[in-house]
C-alpha cells in the first residue's frame, strides 16, 4: 500500500513539473520581467534535476557514470532549496509549483538520505 502511494507522489510530481513548465511559456506569462523569467527557469530546472535524479535512484535506472557517486544523497539539497527560493520570483500557479515541488523533492532527497547512512 505504501509503495502505491510512492508511486502516485511520484507521478503528481512529474504532473506538476511538466505543468510548472508548460504555464512558465512567455505567452502565458507575458507581464514577468525577463530577470523574474530567469530565475525560475533556473528553479525549473532545479527541480527537474531532483526529479530525475530521483527517479533513477528510486527505480535504479543505471544512467550514473563513473566519475558520480549518488550515494551521497546529501549534496542535492541545496539544489532544492534553491529552488524553492527561486520559485518565489514566478508567478501565479508556475510560482506555487515550483515552490511546492522544491519542498516535496527536498523532502524526498532528505528521506534518502536519512536512509543512506
Amino acid at each position: 500500500m505504501l509503495k502505491i502511494a510512492y508511486v502516485t507522489l511520484l507521478i503528481a510530481i512529474v504532473t506538476s513539473v511538466s505543468t510548472g513548465w508548460w504555464l512558465s511559456v512567455p505567452r502565458r506569462l507575458p507581464g514577468l520581467p525577463g530577470w523574474r523569467r530567469g530565475l525560475l527557469f533556473v528553479g525549473l530546472t532545479g527541480n527537474t534535476a531532483l526529479l530525475t535524479g530521483l527517479l533513477a535512484v528510486v527505480f535504479q535506472v543505471a544512467v550514473m557514470s563513473e566519475g558520480v557517486n549518488m550515494r551521497n544523497y546529501r549534496i542535492l539539497f541545496p539544489v532544492g532549496l534553491a529552488s524553492v527560493v527561486l520559485g518565489v520570483f514566478g508567478k501565479r500557479l508556475p510560482r506555487v509549483l515550483v515552490v511546492v515541488n522544491g519542498l516535496v523533492l527536498t523532502f524526498l532527497w532528505l528521506q534518502l538520505a536519512a536512509s543512506s547512512l
